[in-house]
Parts: C-alpha cells; structure tokens; sequence
C-alpha cells in the first residue's frame, strides 16, 4: 500500500515518495506533537488534523519556507475548517479552499467551492461526502462549469466521478479525476472542443479565429465519453491534465472527408484524448500575445492517435473515380492523402496556430497573412503508421490535365492525379533511428465540413488556409517524402497523348519507367520561332524533372525560389547547344588546341540534355580532356533562353552565379512581396537555396528600389511593382537578375555589344504570365508564351583616353508587356579624337570628345525599328594647317545585319554615319579650299563651310569578342553638297567655274597619279600624295566646239588635295588635273599608238578673285617629232572675276611661231604673266568677240 512520506527530515508535509519536483500533499497540523513516519490516505482524512494541499511544481528544496508560512496561514480563522486548497501561488499563498466538517470517516463539505481553471470550474457542492481510499479522495457529486467565451452564465456538465489522485503509483498524483460525456454539438461548443487558429488586425487588438470542429454529434447516437485527470493548476501541461477518449466505440463521425467528399470517421486508440489548450484573446502590434488579467479562456484541442477508417469506404486507385481513402488536406480537392487501409494519426498539441495580418483587407483586396508563430496554440497531426501514405498536391492555380477517355467529349481535359511521393510514417521514422528515439514530425490539418467563426470571415478562413496552413503542410510533409526512385513519382497510367498542361501554361511531357510515371519535358515559357536562332531551343525547357524541384512544383499554393544550379542540375537538365559563336568564346577560354579543333568541328550541335552532352563529348575527347574542360562547356552551352522581341534572356543555371540570378515560381494567393519576407512559406528553402536568408535580403533589396523608382515616376516599372510585386492573383515564373548575352541583341541594336560591361548587363526581371498550349491527337504544342520584363542598364561614366575613337552605351531601357516592347530607350556614345586623321577637340563639352546618341523605337503595324540620332549641333576643332573644325549637325548609328539566319557571322559591321559642315583654313597665296569663314571657327557657333552627308567612322568586331572592336574613319560615301555651303569671297571655288562632285579618300597604294591626274603647279608648294590622304574632287565642263561643230562635251577633272599631319610627316596640298586619256600623272594625252598631246606646264595662275588654269607649250608628238614644229600653244581656264558666282568657265587658245616678232610673241608673254583684272578683261572682250565672228 502506498504512503505519504514526509518531503525531509522533521517536515510535517507529507508527500507521494520520489520525484524532484512537488505537486502537493498532506500538510500536518502542529497540533499533531508525535509525527508518523508515513501516512495513507485513510489517516491523513479521518485521522489526523492537518490539510490536502495543491501546489504548483515546486522544488523539494523549497518546500520548507512554504511549510512555516503555510501552517500559519491554516490556523487563520477565516479558514478554519478548511479541508484541502490548491495554491496558485506559494510566495503569496493563494488558494482556493474546500472547507468540510469530518465526524469520524463521515466527511461532508460545508458550503459549495468551485475549483477555477481558465474559463471553467470544477464545482463540488455543499452536503456533497468524501470519501477516502488506499490511492484518492473521491467526491459524491461534482459538476464542471463552462464559461463560454464572451458569456457571462457559466454551463454545467454533470460529472460522472469526480476524485482527487494523491498516491497512485502508476500515475502522476495531486490531480483531479472526472468523467463525463458530451452527447450534443451545443455542448461540444460549449467545451470549444476541436481545432483552432487565430489572426489579429495588423495594429493589434482582440484575435480572430476560427474553430474547426473535428467531431460529429449531431447523430443523436454519437456522443463522445470522456474520463481523465486535471489539474487546475497547469491544465495546458498534458502530461498532468488530459481528457482520455472511450476506446470502446467502432467509430467516431467526424468533419474530416475524403478526397471524394464522404465523410470520414475516427476510431480513438487508448491514447486519444483532448487536451486543454490556452485560447488567445489579443495581440499587440508585434503580434505578441497580450495578458488581460482574469480573462484566461481555455479550449479542448484532440491529442493521441486515432485510426481515420479510410478503407470502409472502399480502396480504389487514386486515377479512379472513387478517392474515398484518400484522405482530403485542407480545402483543395488536388491535395491529398492516399492511403491503404486505414491509417493511424497522431494529433500533437500546442502547435503554432497565429498567424499576423501583414497587410488588412480593402475593397477588393483579400487579407494578406503571415506565417504561423506560437502566439497561439493548436493540434497537428502525425502520420504514426501506415501501411502506405501518399502525398498528392499540386497547385490550385495550376492543376495538371490530361487527355479525356476516348468515350469522354474530347474538347475538355481531365484532371491527372499528380503524387508528390510517399510520406514516411513515424513508426517507420523510429525504426531506422540510431537510437530509436525520434520526435514526431506534424503538420496542421484542419477539417472544413463545420466551422464556428468568430470575427472572422469565410474569404478569411479560406485565404488563412491557402496562404498559411497549407504552404506549412507542404513544407513539413516534403521532408517527410521518403527519398530515392519513390520520392515524387506519379502512379498513374500513361494518358495517350502522352501530354499534361496546366492553366498557367506549364506543357508537361510525360514518360513512364518501372516506377510509374516520370516527367519527360516541361516547358516553362515558349518563344516565337522568328524570334529564336537557328540551332537553338525554342523553349525554356526542363527535362527528367525529379526530386524536390517535381516534388515542389506539384505542391498546393506553391512559392519557390531557387538560386542554386547545383540542385537545379540533381532535380532537372536543360538542353545545350554549340554554336559558331559560342566555340570561337571557348577558344578563348581553352587553350588545348585539339580541343578547340574537336569543338569548331562540331558546330553546330544541339544535344537535349546534361547527359547527352557528356556522352558525346566523353566519345571525342581524351578522359584527360574531357575532365579538363567539361565544366567549362557545360556552362558555356547551356542552352536555357527565353528569346522575346529579338531580345534574349539567358537563364541557363548554371550562369547565375555571375549575375545573381534568381528563379521564382508563384502559384498562390498571396503578395509576391509578402512571400518574399517570410523564408517560411517557401518550398524548401534551405534546400534550394545556400542561404534562404541571405536570398531573401537580395530580393528585397531589388523590391525596395523598384518601389522607390516607382514613387519617383518611373513607369517602366509599375506593373512589376503594381500587379508583380503586389497583387495576389499574379502567378507565373519569375526570373530576376537575369543575363541578357551580348549575342542575343536585336539584329538593328548588335553594335551596342562593343559598347556594353557584359559583367553588368542584366534584365532588372523577366516574367512569364501564361503559355498557350494547343492539345491535338497525337501531340500537345505551345504557343509563345506572354512574357513581361525591363532591362534596364547604365554605366554613366564618359568615355576618356588618347585613342582615335572609341564606344560606349551609357544607358540602355528596354520595357516589355505582352511579348512586345512597350517603351525603349537608350544613350550611346562615340569617343571621337581624330577626324580626317588630325587631332579633334570638341567645343563647349560637358561630355569630353564624346558624340552623343539618344536610342528610341518606332513602332509600325506588327514590326519596329530602333532609331539612334544626335540630339544637338557638335563642333570639333581640328589641330591642323589645312582643316579649321567639322561641325556635326546630326548623327545615326546602324548596325548592318542580316537578322537571325546571320547570327552565326564573324564580324558585326556598324556605322556611325554624320551630316554637317567641314570648315577649311584659308591657305596664304591661294585659298584653293574655299569653304570655310573667313576666321577660324574656335567654337563660334556653327561651323561655316562644305556642307556634307554620308561621312562615316565605321566599327567593326567579333560578336564572340565584342570588347576587341576596330574603327575606321571612311570618307568615302561622304556626299558634298555645293549648294548648301559657305565659301570665302575670294576663294577659288567663288570665282573659278568648277562642280564639286565628291570627297575623296587616299588610302593603301592610292595616289592622284594613279587616279589619272597630272600635278598642277600654283602659289602653293605641292608635293606628292601618299595615304592617307584626302581631296576635293571637282568636274570642269569645257564647253563644246561651237555651233558649226558637232555637240561634243569636254569635261575634265580638278582634285585639291591635302594630306593630313603626322609624327613623321607634315600636311602638304596637291593640285591635279584630269583629262581624257591622262594616265599616270603625265602631262599627256595618248591619242593612238605613239601619237599624244603633250602638255610642257600646268599652272594656277592666281591673283584673287581671279583665277587661271594654264596648260602651256602643247604640242601633238608623234616619237620625237612634234607639231607645230615651230611654234608653240597655249590655253587658258578662266571664270568671271566679277561675278557674285563661279558661273561658265572661259577658255583661251593661242599658238605663237617660233623666233616670231611683234603682237603674237608679246602677247603670249603677256598672258603668261597676267597679274590684273583689266588684262584679263581684254582678254575676255577679244575672246567675245572671236565669238560674233563665227
């Protein structure tokens, strides 16, 4: 028999033996002088004068102070007769008292106590007896009260038994024992019996919540029979208090249900049970519980196993029609539970079941919440034994289809069951411990047939399931799918086609092996096939999608983000491609010759997968080098892109690392912005992610600076901020930072490669609303997918540096919505220190030398073009004797291409094409230039002089290598324009009848000799032109023989030209002629054979505004006889001197004899000579009137 034992040597307080900790015991009066080494229960009632006392637990070692306290506070009169108390508090003595009045073993109480715990009380009335035994006072009556939450009238339940446990030796002492039974609904609401959770206003305040009731009573046949212990001193510990449910039932109806919609009902195993559980009243803003004194409210939450009877309802294969063991999770009909036969859950109390408001609801906007925290408390369940569990979810907002039945209407798919894997039970778990001892793993489950809200709205406890409960679920019960070929694997047999497909356009290609059906391909985003290069996938495609990326993508309101390529690599593979480009960008990177020779020989291949690439490659190459060099080309040919618009977005993994880019998947209802902040309602963070925190910071870094830009105005961003970031019907996949290679430009925009940090060119997002899928007999098929995005780059700092030219992009902004460019714009510029090979400086700069280009996109019908153009007039001063400045009026940028059947070419040709003027210096003692204001410009305004179009610098490179570009200055398409320039007033080309027609450019072995011009003597000091060099072209009509000739037009060719200063040369200018039949420079005409007109002097005779060509001493050669053989001809080119324009230009003829006297001689003397403008008016008046005379 067992007995009280004092708790240490002397002591009067006598406790149940063994134990650290004190619950209560038998006080002994010190009345008593002799004291007994033990008591049983019988003495310490009937016998002895002292009290029953309940405590908190107390250490043994503390027990004394609260003996000599307590013996005082019993002797107090006001508790005289006092039988028993339960102490809330030691230090302060507290209690609650049961006073009673003994006559030998007749015990009776003498008024009514109430024993309080929370919102209920257990209450023993007055006259009620007690009555002892070998282990516990048992009372005749007693009754629980139950104070509803937010009601005054406390409801009775009538006890069965009502005992007080103080030596049982298989069980906790000190506690309270009862049993009852709940036969109704009314009361099992009362009691507040089920599952709870709980929310609050994001300020704070009173909490909302939601019970969810677990048992059907309303069947007057079921009832629910109850018997435990309690103490009311700590109800929530269930390890003293805990309401054990009859195991003798068959069944329990409850408002679980099957994936079918049938009803489910529970057999309680010994250890089922309620529990009290603490319910909570408010919060504060923090979402941290707050104490409101006296008001605690309790509630019974269901804990132990209980066996769900499943297969009572008929197994059937979950691709049937029947579900009906298949347990339902949540309020989505595609997650799941499959079983066979029936399982056993465990129900696990004191789990977290708060959850904040992170965002309140609005007209039109759904309450956002959190995730769960301790706040508040409720029951999970465990998966304890099963003889199979298997988990199916899939995403509410992305359910998969499959082709119907062939007798089934054929214009509407069918649901296809999706199985994440097998659950590992907790028994299972056990058995393959170390030790045996594992702590069981539980998710919340809540059942919705029957609910009881309390401030709280129907769209609430739906969006409280979809946004908390269920993203919980999925996360705990992904770390119990049992790994290897089992994990995630659907169990169903192959649709024929062999496709699946989602309302959010995911096209899902399926296979099956041994052990069920595997995903072969799925497409998350399709291109357009005008937009895609040849020999590259058309399709961000995955293919053998395994492991937890399938087991991810098949969960119920799903988010996901992955930053890792080495998990992306274990769970999927993408395809690859070689092309020309990307070989002659390894050649760079490998230095093994025969490996580069193997890899330019393979161009181009495409291989589907990792697998195939390797196998291919471990076929051609040495172990050695495939070992070498493997990493290397797997990284390089990844072939992961995205082309929209010509634009390409390159989300190959395993080039993340360089840009920091992260893979999103959302298919919930829930901000992508709130998603983001709470690491917890992830799928599989840690797993997908080397630091889901540190993944977490960087989005929300990229969050907050797009919604501040937002704010400051900028548009481009507003539907990412708007409907991406903050709208909670948004679902899609998501790609931040992503690459956007410089090979995958825009065939008009592939010269802005040699401009741009590829280090920093990224797509700021690029997302993926919907794939069309078009279903058929045989084949499923996407259509492009609709896709949003913005590029957005900048590098702001302005070219600098010695070099002639160079090329930058300072910004670049490309916004995308609905797979077309909605807004583009772009700044590019051109480093320009050399123009017509001499120093240029450009005048009143605030960007250097640099040429400004501003990029905009014009939209036509279906197509568009990117346009690149100056916005202002630059003038650039040039260090030079021949050339005083070049004004730019305006300036484009091209790149030549021939689209994307040309995106193989080796070299990228771009030009920068300007229109403006080109101002001459005025030469001294002959202004043969002409163009130019009569002082050098210095940045005065706009250059005066040749007006010109078509001068070009040219640019040039590798695509592969678009950092190695090469410039060149080309003057050869420059198209002057005589009528829209400035001369000087007294200049050649004002006075002298000449038609510019070109500017020429000398470059390799081109000379004016070899472009059939004699040299021209003048003033100035001509020298011979060796490249570069550079001319003003210009045509001189001679007129016809007259009116009794036949009409024949003469026409020959001046060149000025100027070569342009050097570290090893000086400027220098050349004056040529042209006429028929020179060559070589000669100052000879060939006629026939031997025969040519011969010229002994070809001179610019000069003095401004007049001006005269002089071919002298011409003579007809025929070997060495010449005609006339005694005399000599002269002619004479000549203009106006005094009119306001070049006008016609006048020639002169003259043959003198040898030794002749008189006039002739001395007139030719004379015109060799002319110096003065009444000479040459003679000379006009006698050519005049040589005219008449005809």
């Amino acid at each position: 028999m067992a007995h009280f034992v004092p708790c240490y040597a002397g002591s009067r307080l006598y406790i149940a033996p063994g134990g650290e900790n004190c619950f209560g015991g038998f006080l002994l009066s010190t009345d008593v002088t002799t004291l007994p080494d033990s008591l049983t229960v019988e003495q310490a009632l009937y016998a002895y004068h002292g009290w029953f006392v309940q405590l908190p637990a107390t250490a043994i070692t503390d027990l004394a102070a609260f003996e000599q306290k307590a013996q005082v506070w019993f002797r107090n009169s006001a508790r005289k007769d006092a039988l028993a108390a339960w102490f809330t508090s030691i230090a302060g003595l507290t209690a609650t008292v049961l006073f009673a009045r003994k006559n030998g073993t007749d015990v009776t109480l003498l008024r009514t106590a109430e024993v309080p715990f929370g919102n209920f009380a257990l209450s023993l009335p007055k006259d009620s007896t007690i009555v002892a035994s070998a282990q516990a006072l048992t009372f005749s009556r007693g009754t629980l009260l139950v104070t509803p939450t937010g009601e005054r009238t406390p409801q009775p339940f009538a006890l069965d038994h009502l005992g007080l446990e103080l030596l049982n030796d298989a069980a906790p002492n000190n506690l309270l024992s009862l049993a009852f039974s709940v036969t109704s609904e009314a009361a099992s609401d009362v009691l507040d019996i089920g599952l709870r959770s709980f929310s609050a206003p994001a300020e704070g305040g009173y909490t909302q919540t939601a019970l969810y009731r677990i048992f059907n009573l309303q069947d007057a046949t079921s009832q629910l029979t109850l018997q435990g212990t309690l103490d009311p001193l700590a109800p929530c510990d269930t390890t003293r208090s805990f309401l054990q449910l009859s195991s003798g039932a068959l069944s329990l109806p409850t408002y679980y249900q099957s994936a079918a919609g049938a009803a489910v009902a529970v057999k309680p195993l010994a250890s089922a049970g309620l529990v009290f559980t603490e319910r909570l009243a408010a919060v504060d803003a923090s979402g941290q519980p707050v104490i409101l004194r006296g008001n605690q409210s309790l509630y019974l939450t269901p804990a132990g196993e209980f066996e769900f009877l499943l297969s009572s309802q008929g197994q059937a294969d979950a691709t049937s029609a029947s579900l009906q063991n298949a347990l339902m999770g949540g309020l989505s009909s595609v997650e799941y539970f499959k079983y066979t036969g029936n399982p056993i859950l465990a129900f696990t109390p004191h789990q977290d079941a708060f959850a904040r408001t992170l965002q309140n609801a609005a007209p039109g906007r759904d309450r956002v919440f959190g995730t769960l925290t301790g706040a508040g408390k409720t029951s999970w369940v465990t998966l304890q034994t099963a003889q199979s569990s298997e988990y199916f979810a899939q995403p509410d907002s992305s359910v998969l289809h499959q082709a119907p039945d062939a007798a089934a209407d054929a214009d509407f798919l069918t649901y296809l069951p999706v199985s994440v894997g097998d659950v590992e039970d907790q028994q299972t778990r056990l058995a393959r411990s170390d030790n045996g001892d594992l702590p069981p793993v539980s998710f919340p489950l809540a059942p919705y047939r029957s609910i009881k809200a309390t401030n709280i709205s129907g769209t609430d406890i739906r969006n409280m399931e979809t946004q908390v409960l269920s993203p919980k679920r999925r996360t705990v019960v992904q770390t119990l799918i049992q790994t290897g070929e089992s994990a995630g694997r659907l169990r169903a047999s192959l649709p024929s086609p062999p496709f699946s497909t989602t309302p959010q356009g995911l096209l899902l290609a399926l296979g099956e092996d041994a052990t069920g059906l595997t995903w072969q391909q799925l497409t998350l985003g399709q291109s357009s096939a005008a937009n895609t290069p040849p020999h590259r996938a058309d399709r961000l495609l995955l293919s053998q999608v395994n492991g937890e990326l399938k087991s991810a993508l098949q969960t119920n309101q799903l988010f996901l983000v992955i930053t890792g390529a080495g998990i992306m690599s274990q769970c999927a593979s993408i395809p690859y491609s070689l092309t020309a480009v990307r070989q002659r960008q390894l050649a760079l990177q490998i230095t093994d010759p025969d490996v580069n020779a193997k890899l330019a020989a393979m161009v181009p291949t495409q291989w589907p997968d990792l697998a195939s690439l390797r196998a291919d490659l471990a076929a051609r190459f040495t172990p050695e080098q495939l070992e070498n060099v493997f990493d290397t080309v797997r990284n390089a040919l990844g072939d992961f892109s995205l082309f929209v618009a010509d634009w390409e977005f390159d989300l190959s993994p395993w080039r993340w690392v360089n840009y920091n880019t992260l893979l999103l998947f959302k298919f919930c209802n829930k901000k992508l912005s709130q998603l983001v902040d709470d690491t917890e309602q992830w799928a599989d963070a840690d797993r997908f992610n080397s630091s889901a925190d540190g993944t977490r910071q960087r989005i929300q870094a990229i969050f907050a600076a797009a919604t501040e830009r937002v704010a400051a105005g900028d548009g481009d961003l507003s539907y990412f901020v708007n409907t991406v970031m903050e709208s909670e019907s948004w679902n899609g996949v998501l790609a931040l930072n992503a690459q956007v290679p410089l090979t995958g430009l825009p065939p008009q925009l592939e010269g802005l490669a040699a401009g741009i940090d590829v280090s920093r060119f990224q797509a700021h997002h690029i997302g993926i609303s919907v794939t069309p899928i078009a279903t058929g007999q045989s084949t499923w098929t996407s259509h492009p997918s609709s896709v949003f995005g913005l590029i957005d780059y900048e590098d702001s700092e302005h070219l600098s540096g010695n070099a002639p030219y160079d090329f930058k992009v300072l910004s670049l902004k490309v916004a995308i919505a609905n797979s077309g460019i909605v807004s583009f714009s772009s700044k590019i510029e051109l480093l320009i220190n050399q123009l017509f090979e001499e120093p240029a400086t450009q005048y009143s700069s605030s960007s250097g030398n640099n040429l400004l280009l501003y990029g905009v996109y014009q939209k036509s019908g279906n197509s568009g073009s990117y346009l690149f153009t100056t916005a202002d007039h630059t003038t650039y001063g040039i260090t030079s004797q021949i050339l005083d400045a070049v004004g730019i009026r305006a300036a484009s940028f091209v790149t030549a291409s021939g689209g994307k059947a040309d995106a193989e070419n080796s070299t990228t040709r771009t030009t920068f094409a300007l229109n403006g003027t080109i101002g001459f210096l005025q030469q001294p003692q002959f202004d043969l230039l002409s163009y130019g204001a009569a002082t050098p410009n210095q940045g005065n305004g706009n250059v005066e002089g040749l007006a010109y179009s078509g001068l070009t610098i040219d640019m040039t490179f590798d695509p592969a290598t678009p950092q190695y570009r090469q410039f060149t200055f080309n003057a050869q398409p420059l198209l002057p324009d005589a009528n829209a320039s400035q001369v000087r007033a007294q200049s050649l080309a004002a006075h002298f009848p000449m038609k510019l027609t070109a500017l020429i450019q000398g470059t390799g072995d081109v000379t004016p000799d070899k472009m059939a011009y004699m040299p021209v003597d003048s003033p100035l000091n001509g020298i011979a032109m060796t490249a570069p060099w550079f001319g003003l072209q210009y045509e001189l009509d001679l007129g016809s023989a007259g009116a009794l000739a036949a009409k024949i037009d003469f026409t020959a060719g001046l060149l000025l030209a100027w070569s342009p200063a050097s570290q090893t040369r000086q400027s220098g200018i050349y004056i040529g002629l042209h006429l028929p039949g020179v060559k070589g420079g000669e100052r000879a005409i060939p006629i026939e054979g031997v025969l040519k007109l011969v010229f002994a002097d070809v001179t610019f005779l000069v003095d401004p505004p007049t001006y005269i060509l002089k071919l002298g001493d011409i003579a007809l050669k025929l070997l060495a006889l010449s005609f006339p053989p005694n005399g000599q001809i002269d002619l004479l080119m000549f203009g106006n001197p005094d009119a306001q324009t070049s006008g016609a230009l006048g020639w002169y003829a003259a043959w003198v004899k040898n030794g002749a006297d008189g006039a002739g001689g001395k007139q030719v003397q004379r015109l060799t000579q002319l110096h003065s403008e009444s000479a040459l008016s003679q000379l006009q008046q006698r050519l005049l009137a040589a005219q008449r005379s005809q």
